[in-house]
């Protein structure tokens, strides 16, 4: 009996020793394979890089050194920090930012699908920016919250205590992302949120974050009748140092709620269907959209590969350099036939390049399902068929409830949406009942309500709206000392005159409209400091804010019927500001879309 009993022992002693051993077995392959490890990939391939001690955590400021491609993930394995504890390959593969086709194949060492709820990524930061080196801890990617945050240093001495940063996805559709402090007990962030009913499919998306100015806009500037802005300078652009994520730098968004993309090869994509009632669209890259040079999307072997390639390419801001800028109108038309050393230069490719807005030309916007979807058909008349008073099926020509008679206010951007109107109308060439003219004005301070009563009971006087624009010239080149404070007050004073205008039985004016404002793409005038040119990005989102003031406050008359009203098109305008051919003015796509929308507007409210 007890050499049974000792023989039972000993076979359980056996098998615990057994099983000791296979666990530690276990245990070193994972530490080999997995410890202390960063796991990058650059062009598809998995690269691992050397192993450290399961108990030493990675320091960040190695990875800002990496200008290969883009980071993929960090894997820090510490007492307190883990980025990302999963060790099976699914985990590995949600945790790397793709720079290849998201179509093409990947190796089965990280096949398979990503996991629904991603772990927090660290993004790699950009080594050239001085910024970002002494004042960001790290930048992150919260999937699960669809957040980037960007993690600052708590010392007082940080060199930006409240800076103005603006962010970027590109990839299969454009975004953009506003940053905003948040209040965190334990960690001192900046924040961007970004929607992403904006993101077609699932699948990499590149990511530029820029930092405009060191110190936003506090309320001393926007009230403070003697705080100028002109003594206020945008961060240095120079090789890229106002970029704090590296070149290259990605993120993979997983859509959670998916249905299949109906202009896309299935196997390749999956997205979600907006059908929120808002204004809601996607600046989508054309790969994704049945156009006349795709005759069949959903067959893969029919679809543009190079389109589909140009998705992997990072969008970044256009900045145009000093070197080539023309000082004038006579010195581009004098370097059409000289060979100086400067006019080469100015002709050069290289200039030619950051000039050029052929990066844009991949996307189209798409209107989302909803009260929207009819804006992607061509010309006014879905809109008029939808808002018309004669909106039956047998109608041959449908006129909305009354004429509509659209005034632009202000100078050549209003030019560029009187033109982008005529196209729109030219499209529909029976509709009688709308039409578009422009009243030339520069600055709010140009106004005069007897040059306003003038107008509008003389040569325009079958206007009935009014959409104003008057951000442009006010924060020009042309003026020493800019004021917030100013331009709110005149822009009020506009807002009344044209209100008195509304009351008056001597003319057809029933609505006003102003009009958020358009930034100018970066050059050198903006980035000098002091700058010679004020209408940038910072600027522009605090005049439209205080355009939404002022509309809060005058929006309706002494009847109290409303008579004014924010025609707000920054999500349309937003993910392409630097777009424009010329620098300034949306003579392409945005442009159009911001004018059919501005109608859509006005006929759908009346």
């Amino acid at each position: 009996m007890i050499r049974l009993v000792r023989k039972k022992v000993a076979r359980d002693s056996l098998a615990f020793v057994a099983l000791i051993f296979v666990l530690l077995s276990i245990f070193a392959l994972l530490s080999k394979g997995m410890g202390g490890v960063t796991v990058t990939e650059i062009q598809g391939t998995v690269i691992r890089k050397q192993a450290l001690p399961s108990s030493v955590s990675l320091d960040t400021s190695e990875l800002n050194q990496l200008d290969s491609g883009p980071l993929a993930a960090v894997v820090t394995l510490s007492n307190s920090t883990f980025f990302p504890t999963s060790t099976n390959k699914d985990s590995i593969d949600s945790s790397t930012n793709k720079s290849a086709d998201p179509s093409d194949s990947i190796p089965d060492s990280v096949s398979g699908p990503p996991p629904r709820l991603s772990p927090t990524i660290i993004l790699p930061m950009n080594g050239n920016s001085s910024y970002a080196r002494l004042d960001i801890v790290n930048i992150t990617h919260v999937p699960s919250k669809t957040r980037i945050e960007v993690h600052l240093n708590k010392s007082s001495n940080r060199r930006c205590q409240n800076p103005f940063l603006k962010g970027r996805l590109s990839g299969w559709s454009l975004s953009s992302i506003d940053f905003e402090f948040e209040d965190n007990p334990t960690d001192l962030l900046v924040v961007g949120v970004y929607d992403q009913s904006s993101m077609p499919v699932s699948g990499t998306y590149y990511l530029e974050i820029i930092i405009f100015l060191c110190e936003r806009y506090s309320e001393e500037d926007v009230r403070n009748t003697t705080k100028s802005i002109t003594n206020i300078c945008l961060e240095s652009p120079v090789e890229g140092a106002n970029r704090i994520t590296q070149t290259n730098a990605s993120v993979h968004i997983q859509i959670e709620e998916e249905e299949d993309f109906p202009l896309v090869a299935p196997s390749q994509h999956k997205r979600r269907l907006d059908k929120s009632s808002g204004p809601k669209g996607q600046w989508l890259h054309k790969s994704l959209v049945e156009t006349n040079t795709h005759s069949n999307p959903q067959n893969e072997s029919n679809t543009n590969k190079n389109d589909t390639n140009n998705a992997m390419v990072p969008l970044y801001t256009r900045y145009v350099p000093k070197e080539c800028h023309y000082t004038n109108r006579n010195e581009r038309i004098n370097c059409e036939t000289s060979n100086s050393t400067l006019c080469m230069l100015r002709k050069s490719d290289f200039c030619n390049s950051v000039k050029g807005v052929s990066q844009f030309q991949p996307y189209t916007y798409r209107w989302s399902d909803g009260p929207h979807e009819m804006l992607n058909r061509r010309g006014i008349r879905p809109v008029l068929e939808t808002y018309g008073q004669n909106n039956t099926a047998n109608s041959s020509i449908v006129e909305p409830h009354r004429p509509a008679i659209v005034c632009f206010v202000g100078a050549s951007h209003a030019e560029v949406l009187q033109e982008k109107c005529n196209d729109i109308l030219s499209d529909s060439p029976d509709i009688s009942s709308l039409a578009c003219q422009r009243m030339e004005f520069q600055d709010p301070k140009d106004l005069k309500e007897s040059s306003i009563f003038n107008l509008l009971e003389g040569r325009h006087r079958l206007c009935t709206h009014v959409v104003i624009g008057l951000f442009q010239h006010p924060f020009s080149f042309k003026h020493k000392s800019i004021h917030f404070s100013d331009w709110k007050r005149d822009m009020t004073t506009v807002v009344e005159m044209f209100k008195s205008a509304v009351a008056s039985p001597k003319n057809q004016l029933e609505k006003i409209l102003l009009r958020s404002a358009h930034a100018n793409a970066m050059g050198f005038d903006f980035h000098q400091c002091p700058a010679r040119d004020y209408r940038t990005i910072p600027n522009a989102e605090m005049a439209t804010s205080l355009l939404k003031e002022i509309v809060e406050t005058h929006a309706t008359n002494e009847d109290g019927k409303e008579v004014l009203s924010l025609v707000d098109t920054s999500f349309l305008i937003g993910p392409v500001w630097d777009s424009s051919p010329d620098s300034s003015h949306y003579r392409n796509e945005a442009g159009l879309l911001e004018t059919k929308y501005i109608l859509w507007k006005i006929l759908r409210e009346g």
